[in-house]
């Protein structure tokens, strides 16, 4: 008896479920709600005799009952390109996602009634101009991407979002008019319109998404609001025709790729509040000829200015603890740069190619000068700080350099680290032999004086790193600095021009300074400042 009653329920069930869809003429209809006798269509198929315009009818019969049309399905025209052209009732307040999409439709004039509008629901249709009704408040993720026809769009509601993709890839657009009601700008919103000009973004945006403008070629100028508190990645990559941004906003990053291959920008407004700017932020702006980045700043990504060719000035802000590979990485006109006291590592390529930069000083804070870091620059004068342990392969090789002075705190010296450079004097502070790398020393010149700790003069003549150079042991006065002459006090400011890496202590024996800073602003006191096995006393 129980198996009898549960087919007959399955029967039934399948029977209700039947009674729910409906055809009339060469389109499908679903039942929305049967109290209210509402239906969507749902499904078309082309037939001849209907022709390639459609039109939506306000009311459909089925069985004996009139129903209200009142959405359009998802995908109900989905890639049905026979379809010209579509008329939609009045009473339609639904269209659901992909309900048009790759369709042939040149134009479509939505209803007042309409409510919601679904994602992609006209995407790669052949759209020329768009009307959003008042009722409309939001712009659905792809609504017109790929509508590469569309020329004019306009909002009459207060529109308060704009979604992912919204109109990516509308190549015809050259204008559009953001309504003040937007708070937020989805990623990719304006993708590759190549002909769309400057934009304005009203002043009640919150967040910009990520590639929201990227591609925009035909863009030449851009104001960020102070509302803003979000950029995503690559906001405004690839906009070759920009030439000028203004950010105004609270943000705190600078996202990765965010100017990458803008090759006309000029200048950048960058706000006070960032803190970080990203990997390939300014990647490939070739003219962009000076950057002030704000003093907060505590992350600079890698190639943040990578082939920047008309760079000249950068500030590097006392915050920053690293310099990621390939940050300055051919910027040829790049000319010196001060490298903060608190930077730990220089990366990979970090200045190479920056063949404007004749002057380096490398602070003791940098732990490791990365692989190739100054390769092939003009530096000429070139001091490095005690409490660099690593300096890495090919790290100035190529440079004009004709004298170094290795600090007591390096332990490993990288192939070809110093080939084809000028040297004619090398001073070795080490009291161990730093492991050489392969031809970490293979110099353009013959007449090479290098200075060791006399108790390594007989190790470093086995050497191969220094066949055929003159091993000299050092200077007392290298070995010992004179410290009196090398350091002074006035004003409350510790003098140290020539860099050397000293060590300060207050009465009670607290350091207070380590580094090589060429100024230590100190309060009023007494204090011992060491170098080495040198010790001064000074106060004021």
């Amino acid at each position: 008896m129980r198996k009898i009653s549960t087919l007959l329920l399955s029967l039934a069930m399948v029977t209700a479920a039947g009674a729910q869809t409906f055809t009339v003429g060469n389109m499908e209809y679903t039942v929305t709600d049967a109290a209210a006798k509402t239906v969507a269509l749902t499904n078309a198929r082309y037939d001849e005799g209907y022709g390639r315009d459609v039109v939506i009818p306000a009311t459909v019969a089925d069985g004996g009952t009139e129903y209200m049309v009142t959405a359009v399905g998802d995908e109900a025209f989905y890639m049905q390109n026979w379809v010209n052209s579509v008329s939609l009732p009045e009473n339609l307040t639904r269209i659901g996602n992909y309900a048009f999409s790759r369709t042939a439709i040149t134009e479509i004039a939505i209803p007042e009634s309409v409510t919601h509008i679904g994602e992609c629901a006209f995407a790669n249709t052949a759209i020329v101009e768009a009307l959003l009704p008042e009722s409309i408040t939001s712009v659905s993720n792809g609504l017109f991407s790929w509508c590469t026809y569309l020329a004019k769009v306009e909002f009459k509601g207060e529109i308060t979002s704009i979604g992912q993709s919204a109109f990516g890839a509308c190549f015809s657009l050259t204008g559009i008019t953001i309504p003040e009601s937007v708070t937020s700008i989805g990623d990719g919103a304006f993708f590759n319109c190549e002909k769309l000009m400057n934009v304005t973004i009203p002043s009640r945006v919150e967040s910009i998404g990520g590639w929201a403008f990227a591609g925009c070629e035909s863009m030449t100028e851009i104001y960020v609001p102070e509302n803003v508190t979000s950029i995503g990645q690559g906001a405004f990559s690839n906009c070759k025709s920009l030439t000028k941004v203004d950010i105004d906003a609270n943000i705190t990053e600078l996202g990765a790729e965010m100017f990458d291959g803008d090759e006309n920008l000029l200048s950048v407004t960058i706000p006070s509040s960032v803190t970080s700017v990203g990997d390939f932020a300014f990647n490939g702006c070739t003219k962009i000829f000076g950057v002030e980045l704000p003093d907060g700043l505590t992350y600079l990504g890698k190639s943040a200015f990578y082939e920047c060719r008309n760079l000249v000035s950068v500030n590097l802000p006392p915050g920053i603890t690293s310099l990621g590979d390939y940050t300055f990485y051919l910027c040829i006109n790049l000319a010196n740069v001060e490298i903060p006291d608190g930077v730990n590592n220089i990366g990979n390529y970090a200045f190479a190619y920056c063949r404007s930069i004749n002057e380096v000083t490398v602070p003791g804070s940098v732990r490791k000068i990365g692989d190739n870091a100054f390769e092939s620059t003009k530096v000429q004068k070139l001091t490095l700080g005690d409490g660099i342990s690593t300096i890495g392969s090919n790290a100035f090789s190529g440079c004009p350099v004709t004298e170094v002075t290795i600090p007591e705190s390096v332990t490993a010296i990288g192939d070809g680290a110093f080939s084809y450079t000028g040297l004619s004097s090398i001073t070795l502070l080490p009291a161990a032999m730093p492991a050489i790398g392969e031809n970490a020393f293979n110099v353009t010149g013959e007449d090479v004086t290098v200075y060791v700790h006399s108790a390594l003069a007989e190790e470093s003549k086995a050497l191969e790193a220094f066949a055929g150079f003159t091993i000299e042991s050092l200077p007392v006065s290298v070995r010992f600095p004179n410290i009196q002459e090398c350091v002074s006090m006035q004003d409350g400011v510790l003098s140290n021009p020539g860099g050397l890496h000293i060590t300060v202590y207050d009465t009670s024996g607290v350091v207070v300074y380590n580094g090589n800073a060429v100024s230590v602003q100190l309060p009023a006191g007494v204090y011992m400042v060491r170098s080495g096995k040198a010790a001064r006393k000074v106060a004021f």
